[in-house]
């Protein structure tokens, strides 16, 4: 009969890079108790224990508190095996995300630094970015109006391709706004108002309806915000600035 193997707060701590005082509160809380003590109050770990700890360091990482943890671990119902295979394919979805969205700087990356002759690829350059990642700050900024209320019925139902096709229409009129900005044309020119009418008629047709009016707003947003500034930027060093000016100079005369 094989002996089970036993591993002092020591040697699990080594093993597992928490240290010994996470042990010691882990196990005074109930979280995670030695299989055994010895006569002079050493702990002792077994296997269940060590398998016990990856389970309450993977919850950790995946921002659960210890508290929560315990409710999930300690439930009569808890499936441990089942636990570990809904763990691996939470976090390989995050791994795929994140190296969706490394291709997608790397693509951006390139086109700043002219490193590239070709077009955008629309596939690669938006890969790996969730069209609802600011749902919810939006919703808490703008959830009351009746715009958000439309856009969120319109994108609620947008697949991946709706996506992809409203990308290269954004795309092809930000490519004209930096043409502009680095051609020396004046925001308040007829033709960077043509292009504003253009990006008005975009987020009417994609969202909410958009008037003159409106684009005053969007530039005040977009110039408080750096992630609009780099979208519009990675078409060109100061396109941001002349999309904002362009949008106020257009309000101003068509409000």
């Amino acid at each position: 009969m094989s002996r089970i193997k036993l591993y002092s707060v020591g040697q699990l701590a080594r093993h597992s890079g928490v240290t010994v005082r996470t042990l010691h509160h882990y196990d005074e809380i109930g979280l995670l108790m030695p299989a055994m003590r010895a006569a002079n109050g050493r702990r002792a770990y077994d296997r269940d224990s060590v398998l016990r700890l990856q389970q309450i360091l993977t919850y950790r990482t995946l921002g659960l508190s210890l508290d929560e943890i315990a409710r999930v671990l300690d439930d009569p119902g808890f499936d441990r095996r089942a636990a570990l295979v809904a763990q691996r394919q939470a976090i390989t979805g995050t791994i795929a995300r994140s190296k969706a969205l490394i291709r997608s700087i790397d693509a951006a990356l390139a086109l700043i630094d002219g490193k590239t002759r070709k077009d955008m690829d629309m596939a690669t350059l938006f890969d790996g970015f969730d069209p609802k990642q600011y749902e919810d700050e939006a919703q808490a900024q703008w959830g009351g109006t009746s715009a958000w209320k439309t856009s969120a019925g319109r994108t609620s139902r947008y697949s991946k391709e709706d996506w992809a096709r409203y990308h290269a229409e954004h795309q092809e009129i930000c490519r004209r706004f930096a043409e502009m900005a680095a051609d020396g044309t004046a925001p308040a020119s007829a033709g960077a108002g043509e292009q504003v009418e253009a990006y008005a008629a975009l987020i009417d047709r994609w969202f909410y309806p958009c008037d003159a009016a409106h684009m005053d707003r969007l530039a005040e947003m977009y110039e408080g915000d750096a992630r609009f500034r780099s979208t519009f930027d990675a078409f060109g060093d100061g396109t941001a600035e002349f999309v904002i000016q362009a949008f106020r100079a257009y309000a101003q005369t068509n409000g």
